[in-house]
């Protein structure tokens, strides 16, 4: 497609409550949420002709669009478009498209469809070998376990065997939801970790909390060897920074029937925050996402078992890492549960100007934004605090239900 799409998904929340508390049916309530719901596409780089084509479109069916004051006299080569209307306008205006004869609109056509339907799901059941997790209703909270010694925050801490099986059973009594152990340090400017070393760091540490819990583990690498290897000593799903780096990971994910998260990073550690620049920020990314997840697909992988993760931090300024999280609810486009890493990230101290130490609060006010914005599991170090600030923020989004 010669443009880049961008949705600014609906608040549907607010509408159910008050029409449930009429006493609408359930039926009327399906139907009415379609049309109280303000639905906002955004087209990057459209050739003026095609503009105003939308433009006619958008105004056939009720709805509007937004375009340069120069587009209609064809002033102006390219322009952005917002397309303004409610679901139900822009399901129909999606239908008009696909019957056009341009195949840049019949590819919106379609793509509008598809995430129209995705934006509107909002809760997901993750299945695997010994797993089934409900994702929407709460908050759930990963707790971060890195075995290394140069993990920005925890490095050296947990390189002990034994201290480290007793900091996940820790993170267990305070409430965590998922155990996420990882190898090999991420942070920026990072040094990559031999295989066989972050397998020595990783096995004996999931074997050990195997051992005392039925937790879920998340095993958190971008190596095949070391993800195949976690799943066989008990880890539930793979958390994976770099699908793009390992096209082995797919067979695993296959061959075991377990879930996979893939983390947009642009570049790699090493250089991923050296002057990261984007086009367009949010579209740049799902363009990224959808393709990792367009590969997993028509490698057999199951859709019902892919997790995003936007990846703040990873090749993104602080201003991008802000508008990602004011934005989240845009991930909202595939369909699939949203996971946010934002646990004392260095955009954090930037904007406190504090050390790694002192970003807690700024850490639980990220984190409850981000559960407001969409986010499904929020991965963290503070497991006790994140489970409290996040009990507000469930109890308060629930009023709304």
């Amino acid at each position: 497609m010669p443009f880049k799409l961008e949705l600014f998904p609906p608040e549907i929340i607010f509408i159910d409550k008050q029409m449930k508390d009429i006493g609408v049916d359930n039926i009327g309530l399906s139907i009415m949420r379609e049309k109280g719901s303000s639905l906002c596409f955004c087209i990057h780089d459209v050739a003026f002709p095609l503009a105003n084509i939308l433009k006619q479109e958008a105004l056939a069916i009720g709805a509007d669009a937004a375009v340069h004051r120069n587009c209609v006299s064809g002033g102006i080569e390219k322009t952005d478009v917002l397309l303004l209307g409610n679901v139900k306008d822009m399901q129909n205006l999606s239908i008009k498209l696909k019957k056009q004869s341009f195949s840049s609109l019949k590819t919106l056509g379609d793509k509008m469809k598809k995430h129209i339907n995705g934006c509107l799901k909002d809760e997901f059941i993750i299945k695997g070998p010994h797993l089934k997790m409900h994702l929407g209703e709460r908050a759930c909270l990963m707790g971060i376990l890195n075995v290394t010694p140069d993990s920005f925050y925890d490095g050296g801490n947990y390189t002990d065997v034994e201290e480290a099986v007793s900091h996940a059973l820790e993170m267990v009594d305070d409430g965590v939801d998922i155990i996420d152990v990882g190898g090999e340090s991420t942070r920026p400017g990072a040094k990559a970790t031999d295989e066989k070393e972050e397998i020595e760091r990783v096995i004996p540490v999931i074997k050990g909390i195997r051992k005392k819990s039925n937790i879920p583990i998340s095993i958190d690498t971008c190596k095949s060897a070391v993800a195949e290897k976690a799943v066989q000593v008990g880890a539930n799903m793979i958390n994976d920074v770099a699908l793009k780096l390992d096209k082995k990971m797919i067979n695993i994910v296959k061959k075991y029937n377990v879930p996979i998260i893939i983390m947009h990073m642009k570049g790699e550690p090493r250089t991923m925050n050296v002057n990261p620049v984007y086009n367009h920020l949010i579209p740049d990314i799902l363009e990224q996402m959808e393709e990792y997840i367009e590969i997993l697909e028509k490698n057999g992988v199951d859709e019902e078992k892919i997790i995003v993760d936007p990846g703040i931090g990873f090749g993104k300024k602080t201003e991008d890492n802000l508008v990602i999280l004011h934005r989240l609810n845009a991930f909202k486009v595939f369909g699939k549960p949203i996971l946010v890493g934002a646990s004392r990230k260095s955009f954090i101290g930037k904007i406190l100007n504090n050390d790694v130490e002192e970003r807690l609060r700024g850490t639980l006010a990220a984190i409850t934004v981000s559960r407001m914005n969409g986010a499904h599991i929020l991965r963290v170090h503070d497991v006790k605090q994140a489970k409290e600030a996040l009990k507000i923020t469930d109890a308060i989004m629930r009023e709304g239900t």
